[in-house]
């Protein structure tokens, strides 16, 4: 197994007009659209890929995205069922100032990090360490 100095997480922040939670750090990507459904590859999960890649990051992954798990979230939205990959970026990826990389050791220190999030970062930590 290969060792690392330090693992860490890309945050994102959400829009400080979020109604539900301004301003804080969540996993970038998440939601499927109607549009996923009618893809002409008729591969639903390409669009979130897409939209994370071109919309959000604004840089590819360096490999196709691998599936880690499903995480159950119990959110101030209503319940989430969430498909977790892990997705590697280039490692002179230009990505924005406001995102966050943050040691997963210090995960539980951030004030402003969604909580909710640490369901699916503990399933992708556990499929990272078992590669």
């Amino acid at each position: 197994m290969e060792r690392w100095a330090t693992l860490e997480v890309l945050l994102l922040p959400r829009p400080n007009d979020d109604p539900i939670w301004p301003n804080l750090l969540n996993l970038p990507g998440k939601m499927f659209r109607t549009i996923d459904f009618k893809r002409i590859d008729n591969t639903p999960m390409n669009g979130p890929f897409e939209r994370i890649q071109s919309g959000e990051l604004n840089v590819k992954f360096t490999k196709e995205p691998e599936f880690a798990g499903i995480a159950f979230q119990k959110t101030d939205r209503g319940p989430i069922v969430a498909l977790v990959y892990l997705g590697t970026l280039p490692e002179d990826a230009n990505l924005s100032d406001e995102f966050v990389w943050c040691d997963v050791d210090k995960l539980k220190k951030l004030k402003n990090l969604l909580q909710t999030e640490m369901s699916a970062i503990q399933i992708a930590l556990k499929k990272f360490i078992l590669q």
